[in-house]
């Protein structure tokens, strides 16, 4: 396997962990009698799932110059790493508001593990589409190939 494939794969990779991250839970409260979590569909995560959809779309089944779906690859998942770090600050600071009637409630709101998946996928994604150019990658072992392939010998003639 190739360096060129292996950044193919580390980038469709990012793109199915923020695929997954999207239908997780992003929210989850703790309650006297139980938990409610919320997921991410239900917040930002349709945002988040074309994001991760992009990501898989521009390394694995796009046509193009290869460049290109590398760096689309990696603005999809910075998108989708953006959408997340939002939602998340957004979270905090909702929860901080409600910490009073939280309290009161028994209620202990936390940011879900979805979230959290999904910012890993982004970052996954992202060093995936930028780890290496695929166009140098490709022309340095078209290069090194050429060396090898030097003139045979002749054999000496007396």
């Amino acid at each position: 396997m190739t360096s060129k494939q292996i950044v193919k794969y580390v980038s469709v990779l990012g793109g199915i962990i923020i695929l997954a991250g999207s239908f997780l839970p992003w929210v989850t409260v703790k309650l006297p009698v139980g938990t409610i979590e919320f997921g991410g569909l239900q917040a930002s995560g349709f945002e988040t799932l074309i994001a991760g959809a992009a990501v898989v779309l521009a390394t694995f089944v796009a046509r193009g110059p290869r460049r290109f779906n590398s760096l689309a690859a990696s603005l999809s998942g910075f998108l989708g790493g953006g959408i997340a770090l939002r939602t998340m600050f957004n979270l905090q600071d909702g929860i901080a508001s409600l910490a009073g009637a939280s309290q009161e409630l028994g209620a202990e709101p936390t940011i879900g593990i979805g979230l959290i998946i999904v910012l890993v996928g982004a970052a996954v994604a992202i060093a995936g589409g930028l780890l290496t150019d695929p166009d140098k990658a490709e022309m340095s072992s078209d290069s090194a190939s050429a060396r090898r392939k030097k003139k045979p010998l002749r054999p000496r003639q007396n």
